[in-house]
């Protein structure tokens, strides 16, 4: 009985029903497309460190700095000797979830010409491994595949007065202390990713060999970086794949430790949660706006149906069960609202994905993204749960003047006709 006397209401008063789910539809677009995102800024936050610096997981010996912008001298460089890089590459190689493994130098050393010279990190890679293992930098470490190629930062490149294709020396320390200095062609430069240019100003790649040979290495490296496969990617997979990981260093090199991308860059926990919270502030204003603009229109729907209410009570419709047919039209509003807002959110996030995702076009927005698009993501679960919010929420804040509407007077409403 309240059911239909409900939707009957509703039918009958159908330009309010309109601005009221009108109004719950934009809302809830909006939260779908909010949530997606906040989603889509994580994860391509977390992408930018994994695909650029970090990989998934990093192997470093435990008494390396674990910060991937920390480094050690080329002096002191903590090293993977050859033995230990050959069998956990092949213990790890087993691994069903390993998508790839790559060995790097990276160590801190002094760039330049017969005139001029400056700090450096040294990025030393594998250009094929790598490409693998870190597929943002596969564009920028191509040129290291031909003997002797450097590749550097812009910033670097305007510091040191260089040009393509000029020749730079390395000068560095090795290990044993001595010291030793090789010459590279400038093959290109870095202007992405931001992660690298911006907070590394100071960077040079060279081949993973030709660090060896510049150090008077044989095989050695100072970090194993490995890529894990799409579906084992979550948070807790690699909290999972990390223990086993550790599991097998302790087999075989007791030396090693393993590490998550968020132990090693752990700012993108920072970043992540600043993100989070932005998000979440505009998720809440605008509930908050939505709330307040259903109260004001339920209120002035019910002030309006005074003669109706006075009449319903004339013949016996107890104060109760008015409130429950007034809550009932505004759970059908809002649910009709909110699932008409879903549809078009999902398709609004899919639209922008279909066409490639959102440019990170400003400063800002490149140190949010990491200087890549934007993939919203669609996230069901999250989205369904605040509509349940939204419309428990909603039904709350109009309990109130439901239940005040319920307990009027019948002969002053009654005196009310319109």
């Amino acid at each position: 009985m309240f059911i239909a006397l409900s939707i009957r209401n509703l039918l009958r008063n159908r330009g309010q029903l309109a601005i009221n789910t009108i109004v719950v539809m934009i809302a809830s677009c909006l939260l779908v497309v909010a949530l997606g995102q906040i989603g889509g800024i994580n994860r391509t936050l977390t992408n930018s460190v994994t695909d650029t610096l970090t990989g998934h997981i990093t192997i470093k010996p435990s008494s390396a700095p674990v910060n991937f912008f920390q480094f050690e001298s080329s002096r002191k460089l903590p090293l993977i000797s050859p033995d230990e890089i050959k069998k956990t590459t092949q213990a790890l190689s087993q691994l069903s979830y390993v998508e790839a493994v790559a060995p790097r130098l990276r160590f801190g050393s002094l760039i330049g010409d017969d005139e001029r010279s400056n700090p450096a990190m040294v990025f030393a890679v594998d250009p094929l491994l790598e490409a693998k293992a870190s597929p943002d930098l596969a564009e920028i470490v191509a040129p290291l595949n031909q003997n002797g190629g450097a590749v550097i930062s812009e910033k670097l490149l305007k510091k040191s007065r260089l040009t393509l294709n000029d020749f730079i020396v390395v000068f560095s320390e090795t290990p044993s202390s001595s010291f030793n200095a090789g010459q590279f062609q400038l093959k290109n430069t870095i202007n992405t990713p931001v992660l690298i240019d911006e907070y590394v100003n100071n960077i040079v790649f060279i081949s993973l060999e030709d660090a060896r040979h510049l150090l008077y290495l044989d095989g050695d490296a100072s970090e194993i970086v490995i890529r894990l496969k799409p579906d084992f990617r979550s948070k807790e997979q690699l909290a999972l794949a990390s223990r086993e990981i550790q599991a097998i260093l302790d087999a075989n090199a007791t030396s090693l430790n393993s590490y998550t991308y968020s132990q090693v860059e752990s700012s993108i926990e920072n970043i992540s949660s600043i993100a989070s919270g932005m998000g979440f502030i505009q998720v809440g204003t605008i509930m908050l706006v939505m709330l307040v603009t259903v109260l004001i229109l339920t209120s002035i729907s019910l002030y309006e149906r005074r003669f109706e209410i006075g009449a319903l009570m004339s013949i016996g419709m107890t104060p109760w069960r008015l409130t429950l047919m007034f809550m009932l039209e505004v759970f059908f509003k809002t649910i009709i609202g909110f699932l008409a807002g879903f549809v078009l959110g999902v398709a609004i996030l899919s639209i922008i994905n279909a066409v490639g995702g959102i440019q990170s076009t400003s400063q800002i927005d490149q140190y949010i993204y990491g200087g890549k698009q934007m993939f919203p993501i669609i996230d069901l679960g999250s989205s369904l749960l605040g509509g349940l919010l939204m419309v428990l929420v909603a039904m709350a804040v109009t309990l109130v003047s439901c239940v005040r509407a319920a307990r009027q007077d019948p002969v002053a409403l009654l005196n009310n006709r319109k």
